[in-house]
């Protein structure tokens, strides 16, 4: 699921967060995704203000 997408200026043009249930479910995304750019994957375990 799409929770919130950003247009950035940097080398990605867009910055999207997502949740997905399991590994697999992200990959359908990401699969459905290089149809329009070639995704860049970043995992985040924790954000900062979590670990505080």
């Amino acid at each position: 699921m799409v929770l919130k997408y950003y247009r950035i200026a940097d080398q990605y043009s867009y910055l999207i967060k997502v949740v997905a249930e399991n590994m697999a479910v992200l990959e359908d995304f990401i699969d459905e995704t290089m149809r329009f750019v070639t995704p860049s994957t970043h995992i985040v375990f924790s954000a900062a203000n979590d670990v505080l």
